[in-house]
C-alpha cells in the first residue's frame, strides 16, 4: 500500500473519499450551469426518488443490495424486511391504507424466514394495489424448478446472487433500467 494511507484509519479514508465525491458533484454541477444546463431542485430530485422493498434476511445481502442501486446512480428509500411474514403484512397494510405510498419495486429473496419469497409473492400478485409491481427475485437458487415457479407467480426478473462484487453490482442498472422502462410506459 502506498506510503501516504498506511497510517490513516478507515474512517478517515472514508470520510476523505466522500469529500472527493462531494467536490467532483460540485464541478459537476459547475460546469452544468456553465453550459446552459439547468440544475436539478430538490423537488426534481424528490420526484426521482424511488421507493424500494426489499424483503431479505441476510445483513450482508442487504448492505450489497443497498450499494448497487446506490453505484447505479439511483436516488432511493430502501425499506426493508428480514422476513416473508412482515412483508406480506406490509402488503396487507397498502391494501388497508389507501394514503401510505407503494413502493415502485420489489426485490424479493426466495429463502425467507416465517414464509417463503414464493408466498410473498403469490400475496402481492393477489394485492389490488400491489399486484402489478415489478419484482426481482434476488436469490442464491439456480434451480429451474425455482425460476419456472417464480415466473409462473409473476416475478418481472430473476437475479441469482453471484459470489463476486463486482458481478452482484450488476443489480443496480437491472433495477435502473427496469424502473426506466416502467416510467417510459407510464409517461
Amino acid at each position: 500500500m502506498d506510503g501516504r494511507f498506511r497510517h490513516k484509519s478507515k474512517e478517515t479514508l472514508h470520510a476523505e473519499i466522500t469529500g472527493l465525491k462531494r467536490l467532483l458533484e460540485l464541478q459537476w454541477w459547475a460546469c452544468s450551469v456553465k453550459r446552459g444546463h439547468q440544475p436539478l431542485t430538490a423537488q426534481m430530485v424528490e420526484e426521482q426518488r424511488r421507493n424500494i422493498l426489499l424483503v431479505e434476511d441476510t445483513e450482508p445481502d442487504v448492505f450489497l443490495v443497498r450499494e448497487a442501486l446506490r453505484q447505479a446512480g439511483l436516488q432511493f428509500d430502501l425499506k426493508v424486511f428480514d422476513d416473508g411474514e412482515k412483508a406480506v403484512e406490509f402488503i396487507e397494510a397498502l391494501d388497508r391504507d389507501k394514503g401510505q405510498t407503494c413502493p415502485h419495486l420489489v426485490l424479493l429473496d426466495l429463502n425467507l424466514p416465517k414464509r417463503s419469497g414464493e408466498q410473498v409473492l403469490e400475496r402481492m400478485r393477489q394485492s389490488p394495489r400491489c399486484g402489478e409491481l415489478p419484482v426481482i427475485i434476488v436469490t442464491s437458487s439456480d434451480s429451474p424448478k425455482d425460476k419456472a415457479r417464480t415466473s409462473r407467480l409473476g416475478a418481472t426478473e430473476y437475479f441469482r446472487k453471484p459470489s463476486r462484487l463486482d458481478e452482484f453490482m450488476k443489480l443496480g442498472p437491472l433495477v435502473r433500467d427496469l424502473l426506466g422502462s416502467r416510467d417510459g410506459r407510464s409517461g
